[in-house]
């Protein structure tokens, strides 16, 4: 977090990137709480970051990216992108923020934390009014009390405003702005041409002993790459497909697992009770089937309306509870109340008020779709079993021929493949794995090295064994001998028009005229339209950014000479002109420049201050316990 705020000091602002912390926090459950109890994942003082808040915010970011990608993103994919870190460091922050509140005394009035919560559009009404009775069903909805909730929103109240108390009163001073907005207002233009190698006709054809010490000089561009004798076999989900049993009852329970998205929608309009022990339960439901109020039953639970009446809600909202809770609210009829349901908030009775949306999508409709599902679901399965024996296989000393024949599938031997997966006459080898993981893995081995069962990162597996490795090796002089030569003379057309480019530069500095210099190597002679600028802005394609750095170093005629932005040839260009621009403190460019230069300097203060609570205080972050943590998940 830390680094990544330095880098992007001058591009996103302090401010923004608070908001988007603070959004995370309240929201979400995740909070920062005073040590004591399990061990915690990091510290700043009195104040740390727990397991459960960090398990929380990282599953959450972690089903955001699963989201995002078309295929398989696994925990330690996420770990090797850095989330873990990332996640610690967001943490670990919002930690040293209220450590830094504390230290400087900063309360937030009760007033403030209710006007803040009843401004959040996710309480409000379609007519802009604050909805208690949304706002308690949302917070259950995330697993949040009020109380937690609104101690969150203090907290991250405090944060804000510790942090605009820091950076609100930065000051930049007038003559630093003029200054920097000069610098990036400053334009040069130029005349220039390019010298190429590519129309250098008169090279001598090189002798067989030149080309022999050019390839001596450069054998890495031509060597033959290690090949290895690969023996491997892959278990894929295909494979087990026609060894599974697809009953009628898997189907219907398939179906019947997307009646959301095959039933038009349906809504209930439900009340709920809770309470702590069945027997109360069994007391409810019995009384509500006896015609007893609902809201009266709730009354007697010392439970208020607005905890009882969810609204007309789909299985979603209530998904939180567990699917014996969705079953037992969406299985029954209207009217009604169902049975006592135990969930993790205790047990439940609930009323069906009202039934809106019917099913439209029977389920000899989506039969075909149904199978296919289930068949991909029961394969993974007998997938699973079969990966289970192959561990206990290899772990018990298996070959891969071994393991083949206990799975009844086929080992596979490749005599040689490259890592680019060809052999030495250049083609493409077709029986071999396309994934590369499987490559990763053959390549990373040795010798009849242990064997491991792999992914293969398309929910598949593998076991490869390396039975033989031929090192790479140049390729002899006579098979390259008409590559070296092609690279002998590109490299001499290329030493040749840096040597001509550098001569001709001299000869207009010593008052040769740019045109006549141009037309001698056949170039052509232009004039920049426009200026250009230090921030690249304009810059002349072929000009790299050393030739740039050059002309804004040099006087107004001088030359400027060197190698061209594409590495292909060598540009000679001539200072035509500076140009400064009047200082407009009314233009947007200057504005733009002043909040640049406030956005630095707050982010500077920001960290300053960050340093300093680290300074301060003892600072702790458990690392081995985090990747602990992870290892449960996968």
């Amino acid at each position: 977090m830390l680094t990544a705020m330095r880098e992007g000091a001058n591009s996103w602002p302090v401010r923004i990137l608070l908001i988007l912390i603070i959004a995370s926090f309240a929201l979400w459950g995740v909070q920062t709480g005073t040590l004591g109890g399990a061990s915690a994942v990091s510290s700043v003082g009195d104040e740390r970051v727990t397991q459960q808040e960090y398990s929380r915010l990282f599953n959450r970011e972690f089903s955001r990216l699963q989201s995002e990608r078309e295929g398989p993103y696994t925990v330690d994919d996420a770990v090797a992108d850095g989330l873990d870190t990332a996640i610690l460091d967001r943490l670990t922050l919002a930690a040293a923020l209220d450590q830094g509140a504390v230290d400087t005394g900063l309360r937030v009035s009760d007033k403030r934390v209710a006007d803040e919560i009843q401004r959040l559009p996710i309480f409000v009404d379609p007519d802009g009014n604050f909805d208690k009775v949304t706002y308690e069903l949302e917070l259950r909805n995330r697993q949040h009390t009020t109380s937690s909730f609104e101690r969150e929103v203090r907290k991250d109240l405090a944060r804000a405003d510790l942090v605009e108390t820091m950076i609100d009163g930065v000051v930049v001073p007038q003559a630093m702005i003029d200054a920097l907005y000069e610098f990036q207002t400053e334009g040069r233009t130029a005349e220039y041409f390019v010298v190429s190698g590519a129309g250098i006709t008169d090279i001598p054809r090189p002798s067989d002993e030149e080309l022999q010490a050019f390839y001596d000089a450069n054998q890495d561009d031509y060597m033959r790459p290690e090949y290895r004798r690969l023996t491997y076999l892959t278990l894929q989900p295909e494979d087990v497909a026609d060894q599974v049993e697809i009953t009628e009852e898997l189907i219907q329970e398939a179906y019947n697992d997307r009646l959301d998205e095959f039933g038009g929608g349906e809504t209930r309009a439900l009340k709920q009770i809770t309470v702590q022990s069945e027997e109360q339960a069994r007391d409810v439901y019995n009384a509500a089937v006896g015609g007893a109020d609902f809201f009266e039953l709730a009354a007697d639970a010392g439970l208020s309306r607005a905890e009882v009446d969810l609204g007309s809600v789909d299985r979603g909202a209530v998904e939180y509870l567990g699917d014996d809770a969705v079953n037992a609210a969406f299985n029954a009829t209207e009217g009604t109340a169902t049975e006592p349901v135990e969930t993790a908030l205790g047990w439940i009775v609930f009323q069906v008020d009202e039934i809106t949306g019917t099913q439209t999508t029977s389920l000899e409709d989506v039969r075909e779709e149904i199978v296919a599902e289930v068949t991909e679901r029961e394969a993974g399965y007998k997938l699973d079993d079969l990966v289970a024996l192959a561990n206990e296989e290899l772990t018990a000393g298996a070959t891969v021929e071994d393991l083949a024949d206990t799975l009844s599938l086929q080992a596979i031997t490749i005599e040689e493949v490259s890592r680019e997966g060809r052999d030495r006459r250049g083609d493409v080898v077709t029986n071999v794995p396309a994934s590369a993981a499987f490559f990763d893995s053959a390549f990373a081995r040795g010798v009849d090295e242990f064997l491991d069962l792999e992914e293969d990162g398309d929910n598949g597996f593998f076991v490869v064994r390396v039975d033989d490795i031929t090192p790479a090796e140049p390729r002899p002089f006579r098979d390259v001998k008409r590559q070296v030569e092609d690279a002998w003379y590109a490299d001499a057309r290329q030493t040749a028009a840096q040597d001509l480019s550098e001569n001709l530069a001299e000869e207009v500095r010593a008052g040769k005229d740019m045109r006549e210099a141009a037309e001698s190597v056949g170039a052509l002679l232009t004039t920049t339209p426009s200026p250009f600028y230090r921030t690249l802005q304009n810059r002349p394609a072929p000009f790299s950014l050393d030739i740039v750095n050059n002309m804004f170093a040099a006087k107004d005629g001088e030359i400027v000479n060197g190698l061209n932005a594409f590495g292909n040839g060598f540009v000679i260009a001539k200072l035509t002109g500076i140009r400064k621009t009047a200082i407009d403190r009314d233009s947007e460019s200057y504005a733009a420049t002043r909040q640049a230069i406030e956005q630095s300097l707050r982010n500077d203060v920001f960290l300053q201050f960050e340093a300093h609570i680290y300074d301060e205080h003892s600072t702790s972050r458990n690392p081995a316990l985090i990747s602990q943590m992870l290892n449960t998940q996968q």
